[in-house]
């Protein structure tokens, strides 16, 4: 196992022998052994012991355990309790996943506090099924099916290539000693039914499970490749980032396969899959709609999605005084600056030159709201400005956040879309201001 281990660590470049370790320690079987095993192979390592507080003196026990092995192999060994049920209860998440975060919090803040260039936990192939399996069980996509990765930016999983079977015979072999924890016997929690009732059963029916389970993954991670090669391609030719991150939709079919590509491309905004289907439908259908789920906001309109983040803040209003050069309102950076002549004034969309003498400040920034009219640049005639932003086809989402500036109630500029003809500079004026709006979220 040792050598196997080792070929396997300087094959996929797992880690280095000069790179700081850092060990998720429980005391059971597979950390115990992983923790031989590192120290056999001469890598320098520090352990992390998690008390759930579920276990009473049991749990106290597992942390003397960890904390005496440390000491007999000059091993350092940090200890941390959390109080596993009250956040449970605050957060109203499972035991299991509020144990969990907890542990992943606290080994998130050691590997960035002490610089450990790697996060090693004992999972071994059992582990892997048995998340597989879970997965399945709860509903998911090629990447759930895929199961755990050898290693996952700092995370590495060193032991994935060997089977719980295969741990156990290499510590009573070696009298290696382990805690065991009684609760993974019960049959409380979803896991352990499936580790305990579910796989035994499979393997029954299959006694090489794991080997053909390790198959499968491998092919399954040939198909997760090609999915991110074309993901690639997609955010490529068809997606813009910005303040409001834009998707081209042009290219959507209603078929089982771009529903997957755009449930991929979408899924990094933490939508669950039923807003996803929702959205879909949307599309294929060339429906106008908004969603909204945590910070996200996003718009279906035409042949594009548009999202934001952001709290969904009503905008107010915002006085310009007239000494005020530069000041930032909902997101955007604004500059004014004085405009004498003609000369300079260009055709840029965010930026208003303005008649400053046709002007009574304070100037009032604010949202567009119904029943807004303005005179259009090279027009006599009035618009609405929900007819004028209609004609230009700004989706719902940009409509809903479009500014005007207004000089005594009346409106002087449609903030990065067109300004007033009463306030326009022309041959006879004397002196004009030029205000820049430029993006600032």
């Amino acid at each position: 196992m040792l050598t196997k281990l080792k070929a396997h660590i300087e094959k996929n470049k797992l880690f280095r022998a000069q790179d700081r370790l850092l060990l998720a320690v429980s005391g059971g079987v597979d950390s115990m052994v992983l923790a031989e095993l590192l120290l056999q192979l001469r890598f320098e390592f520090t352990m992390a012991h998690v008390n759930f507080g579920l276990r009473g003196k049991e749990a106290d026990l597992d942390a003397d355990f960890v904390n005496k092995w440390g000491e007999d192999h000059r091993i350092p060994v940090l200890v941390k309790k959390v109080e596993t049920a009250a956040f449970a209860k605050e957060h109203q998440v499972s035991i299991q996943m509020a144990a969990r975060t907890l542990r992943y919090q606290w080994f998130d803040e050691l590997m960035e506090i002490e610089a450990f260039s790697a996060l090693l936990t004992a999972h071994h192939a059992d582990d892997n099924l048995e998340t597989v399996l879970f997965n399945l069980t709860k509903g998911t996509g090629i990447r759930g099916l895929s199961g755990m990765k050898n290693k996952h930016l700092k995370r590495v999983r060193p032991l994935l290539i060997f089977a719980k079977e295969e741990l156990v015979q290499y510590a009573e072999k070696h009298e290696i000693r382990w805690r065991e924890d009684a609760s993974n016997e019960t049959n409380k929690y979803a896991r352990n039914k499936i580790r305990n009732k579910v796989l035994p059963s499979l393997k029954e029916i299959n006694p090489a499970l794991l080997t053909t389970f390790q198959t499968t993954l491998t092919r399954l991670s040939g198909l997760e490749f090609l999915l991110d090669e074309k993901l690639k391609s997609l955010r490529k030719g068809y997606f813009t980032p910005g303040v409001i991150d834009q998707l081209d939709t042009s290219w959507i079919r209603q078929n089982e396969g771009h529903q997957v590509l755009l449930y991929e491309i979408l899924v990094v905004y933490g939508l669950n899959y039923a807003q996803f289907k929702q959205i879909f439908e949307s599309v294929i259908m060339r429906r106008s709609g908004m969603f909204y789920w945590d910070d996200y906001t996003l718009n279906v309109d035409r042949n594009k999605i548009f999202i934001a983040k952001g709290p969904r803040v009503p905008i107010d209003q915002y006085m310009i005084e007239m000494n005020v050069d530069n000041f930032q309102f909902s997101g955007i950076s604004f500059e004014i600056q004085d405009q004498n002549t003609q000369d300079g004034i260009t055709n840029e969309a965010n930026v208003a030159y303005l008649d400053l003498e046709k002007l009574s400040f304070p100037l009032c920034l604010r949202k567009w709201k119904t029943g807004d009219f303005f005179y259009p640049l090279g027009m006599q005639q009035r618009k609405k400005v929900s007819d004028f932003l209609v004609d230009l086809k700004i989706p719902r989402m940009m409509k809903e956040n479009v500014l005007v500036l207004e000089s005594k109630g009346m409106i002087c500029w449609i903030v990065g879309k067109r300004i007033d003809q009463r306030f326009s500079i022309q041959l006879e004026t004397q002196k004009g201001i030029r205000i820049k709006a430029t993006s600032v979220l």
